[in-house]
């Protein structure tokens, strides 16, 4: 599992600094909040994706359907229910429901509250919690899937 994902992780990290610097001097974005802070929701979020993509690849055994599979429950899901692209104050009560079951809603609160915002505990700590669990059901899960193929 570890080396599957160390490198992976590491061109996220390198992706994310690309963002952040084209963010800051390109687009003019403030960073106010705390970067410590940035990159370590970027790293339970990148940790939440890997554990994902790990556990649809070890319960599905064609690499085709895990890449459709992981392109339907990650890529749809945060485009669509992540405030992105749509609002979702004015959405369905469903939508909000799955919205909150998504990890990407909670990554992308927390990003715009440190990046535009501050480092306001307030806006940080429910997101930061939230993103922790999904980190440790999903790292539960890859690690219970991935032990299951192997044996």
């Amino acid at each position: 599992m570890i080396s599957n994902g160390i490198p992976t992780f590491c061109l996220g990290i390198i992706g994310l600094l690309i963002c952040l610097l084209a963010c800051y001097f390109v687009f003019d974005v403030p960073v106010r909040g705390s970067l410590f802070l940035i990159f370590l929701s970027s790293s339970l979020y990148l940790f939440i994706a890997l554990c994902l993509g790990l556990t649809v690849s070890a319960v599905v055994k064609s690499q085709f359907l895990a890449s459709q599979l992981v392109l339907v429950f990650s890529f749809l899901p945060t485009l669509i229910l992540t405030d992105y692209l749509f609002d979702l104050k004015s959405a369905p009560f469903w939508a909000k429901v799955i919205s909150v079951l998504c990890p990407a809603t909670w990554y992308v609160e927390l990003l715009i509250a440190l990046l535009l915002v501050g480092n306001v505990q307030s806006l940080i700590t429910k997101d930061l919690i939230a993103l922790t669990l999904f980190a440790i059901v999903m790292g539960f899960l890859a690690t219970r899937y991935i032990k299951k193929t192997l044996e």
